[in-house]
Order: C-alpha cells, then structure tokens, then sequence
C-alpha cells in the first residue's frame, strides 16, 4: 500500500514537474519573441518579399511581422503591428525607393528604413542617405550582410553596403554621424548643360553626337562630362546609365 502510495506521489510530481516546465518554455517563448527584431517588408513585388521572409525566418533573433505592396499597405501596418525595422526592396529604378522615403519622411513613419537596391552609385546611395534611409544593401549582397544590416540599424547605427563604390564621410552628413564644416555643400547639383550632356551619354550618344545635337563643339561635351562625373562620382558610362535610371531618363526617352 506504502509503495502505491509512493508511486502516485512520484507520478504526480511527474506531472507537476511537466506542467511546470511547460510553463516556463512558454514564458521563455513570448521572451524570445519579444526580444525579436521586428521587422516589416515593403516592396512592388510579393514573390521578392515572400523569399525575403523565408530568409529571414532562419534567424532566431528576427522576425517578419508584416509584408506590404503599397503605401497604403505601409501605413496599415505601422499603424497596426509593431515594428523596429522596415526593409525597402527597391525594383528596376530607384526612383521607387527615393519616392517611399519622400513618403515615409512625409507621413512622419517612426520605422528605420533599409533600402535594399540593385544599384551601387555614390550619388544613388547618398540621395538615399539624404532622403531618410538608415541602411543601404545591395542585392548582390549575401543574405548574412542582410541580416548585419538589420541588426545594425535595430541598434541604432548606420550599414552603408561594403561594396558600395568610394562613399565619401560627407554622406554621414545628414544622419549626424560626421562632421559638416562650416559652409559645407551636402549635394552637388548639376549645371543644365552637364545634366543634359550626361543625359545624352546614358541614352547612347556619342560625343560627337551630342555636341551636333547641341550646337558645341566635341571637346565642350568631354569638359561637361567630367565635370558632372567628378560632381556625382560616377566613372564610368555604366555609372551614368546608372544615374540615369535612377533619374528616370529613360522613360521620356524619345519625348
């Protein structure tokens, strides 16, 4: 009878001790959760934003809270779910990404954001600088500089891709990270006639075409050339078509 008794005992604090342990794996589950970066998802593109989710669903300190096609999206999430990072996947120009940070600057979105984009200029990257983001990847970029990036920008800091082509301090600027002399210029803007010049170059034309085109002479065309280059940092013609694209010169090409 001692030895029943005994036994229930045993069995009963075996199930007590379970429930217990049930219990504490819970709490140290909603623990885990809330110690989560949360992150949300924007882009044009579903398929992009679905792997994009399954990527980072690998990592125990991430998790995605919401995904979103449109501003409208945006702000339904914000206003919804809780978030520490929002991860911009830019498409094929990133005018789109420029115009969602004019947006999220606009609408006064308390969300980090980290532009994911194809393109690597300085001039790209230092407009998205300026316009607001806090991070800036490329999509050549492995899924672990990604994942850097969040955490990063989670704990309050800056990623600026390491391949991005020769970023220069005063990109740092805008965010406050260095230091802006006194009179500083933070943007280069172009003069009209280098500005159209380089438009011309991204489209294709030769310099002896543009300068028939606008009425100068070919060693004109080179001077404005570098000029522009040297104020955006853009090198090379793959550069400028970069730019361009960026610029949106491609779209009214024929206009």
């Amino acid at each position: 009878m001692l030895a029943h008794q005994c036994c229930m005992v045993f069995e009963w604090g075996g199930h007590w001790d379970e429930a217990k342990l049930q219990r504490r794996a819970e709490r140290q589950m909603v623990e885990q959760v809330q110690k989560c970066i949360r992150v949300l998802l924007v882009g044009d593109q579903s398929l992009i934003l679905e792997a994009l989710a399954c990527l980072l669903s690998q990592e125990s300190d991430i998790r995605v809270v919401g995904r979103g096609t449109s501003q409208g999206d945006v702000m339904n999430l914000v206003e919804t779910t809780s978030s520490d990072v929002l991860l911009h996947d830019s498409g094929s120009s990133d005018a789109t990404a420029l115009d969602f940070l004019q947006f999220a600057k606009q609408e006064g979105l308390p969300v980090p954001v980290i532009v994911v984009s194809p393109f690597s200029s300085r001039y790209v990257v230092h407009q998205a600088l300026v316009t607001g983001a806090r991070g800036y990847v490329l999509k050549r970029a492995s899924s672990r500089d990604l994942v850097h990036a969040i955490r990063s920008v989670h704990a309050g800091g800056v990623y600026l891709d390491g391949a991005i082509d020769g970023m220069p301090v005063e990109a740092l600027w805008p965010l406050g990270l260095g230091e802006m002399p006194a009179g500083a210029i933070q943007i280069r803007v172009l003069a009209p006639r280098e500005e159209e010049v380089l438009r011309l170059i991204a489209l294709g034309f030769t310099a002896k075409e543009i300068a028939d085109k606008l009425g100068i002479n070919p060693r004109s065309v080179e001077t404005h050339k570098r000029r522009a280059s040297a104020k955006l940092g853009v090198r090379s013609r793959a550069k400028i078509v970069e730019y361009g694209m960026m610029k949106g010169w491609f779209r009214h090409f024929g206009h």
